[in-house]
């Protein structure tokens, strides 16, 4: 099957190193943004062998290699309709696109409509397949919850949440910008600000909730904020005293003004930041827990934990969409979700000779 890939980021190089690892799968083109990546081997530009696909820097010379899904990692918070009007040419082109980089369209039925309209139109034009997946909002949010719930009686709530550190994570607009790590507690962070909480996870609340058959009367944020009371050192500067080193937002469904699914994220630059709010102990950076308070209640927590230098929340949102490409022609045609299609689990199996090489 033809890939075209975008994307060379944190979890870009990771989808691309799963990409030219699966043997069923061929690079067509790697479209980078930054000039002095443009021409270099995609191979190289993530340290390995080269693969003989140099990158391209537009999006023209991506699409006129003419693939058959489109693989897109590309940065999207704060960018969602340049990311859109992006993702759009290709579909109305006849090309079906898998991405991690739009997180309300995981539940296209829920997304909001300035995003969602384009998207039906060009897959419409083009008979093509639109799919938004990942970790979380993906795999956490969707098929670790709903099979956990079919384990259930009755559910009175259901929380999902991530709780995880974020010194690792080098992506500066995002960490400072997006999120207002290091900033002073008076800035007001797009992730918090009119809505956008709502807009990023209210889709698979949503979703969540039409799988359980229940109605919701309305979504509604929260959000709290920690300093701390010492310089952290972290992998994009210095965050001094005083300013936001931790974040904790949440999406409330309510019905009857009752929280009935909730997901949450807190976020810390450090493991000993707000230690009043909910913690784990595990041996990764991220941990995605799911609790279910009802007949039975239960407590699910996965752990992922680094591979190398990699960092398993890493992998593991770059490798649900790989894993995933393969069935993008099979899907029909329109925006769909993750749980219209197979669990496809990885086929890179280490053998028991390579092992012990």
């Amino acid at each position: 099957m033809r890939v075209a890939h975008v994307g060379t980021g944190l979890t870009g190089r990771e989808a691309l190193r799963g990409i030219l690892a699966n043997d069923r799968l061929e690079l067509t083109a790697l479209w980078v943004s930054s000039e002095e990546k443009i021409g270099r081997d995609a191979g190289e530009l993530i340290g390995v062998d080269p693969v003989g696909v140099a990158a391209v820097g537009s999006f023209d010379e991506l699409l006129a290699t003419t693939p058959d899904v489109v693989s897109y990692c590309a940065n999207g918070l704060g960018r969602e309709v340049e990311v859109v009007a992006e993702i759009a040419r290709a579909l109305s082109a006849g090309v079906n696109v898998i991405t991690i980089s739009l997180l309300g369209l995981l539940y296209p039925p829920a997304a909001p409509e300035n995003l969602r309209k384009p998207l039906e139109e060009a897959a419409a034009q083009g008979g093509s397949t639109f799919l938004s997946t990942g970790l979380d909002p993906g795999f956490s949010s969707d098929v670790l919850p709903l099979a956990l719930l079919t384990m259930s009686d009755e559910v009175e709530h259901v929380l999902v949440q991530e709780i995880g550190i974020y010194d690792h994570y080098d992506v500066e607009p995002v960490i400072r910008d997006i999120m207002g790590f290091g900033r002073p507690p008076t800035y007001e962070a797009p992730i918090t600000a009119g809505g956008a909480f709502e807009a990023f996870w209210g889709p698979m609340v949503r979703q969540l909730a039409d799988r359980l058959g229940v109605e919701l009367d309305e979504l509604v944020g929260t959000s709290d904020k920690a300093v701390h009371d010492e310089d952290l050192n972290t992998s994009v500067g210095l965050m001094e005293a005083g300013t936001v080193v931790a974040l904790r937002v949440a999406c409330e469904g309510r019905v009857a003004g009752r929280a009935v699914i909730t997901a949450e994220h807190i976020t810390r630059m450090a493991a000993e930041v707000a230690p009043e709010w909910p913690t784990f102990d595990g041996v990764g950076e991220s941990n995605y827990r799911v609790t279910i308070t009802g007949n039975p209640n239960m407590r699910c927590d996965l752990d992922l934990g680094r591979a190398g230098d990699v960092w398993g929340s890493v992998s593991g949102t770059a490798m649900r969409l790989v894993n995933l490409i393969g069935e993008m022609p099979n899907a029909r045609s329109g925006l769909i979700s993750a749980l219209e299609l197979p669990l496809v689990p990885s086929r890179h199996v280490v053998t028991a000779q390579r092992v012990s090489q």
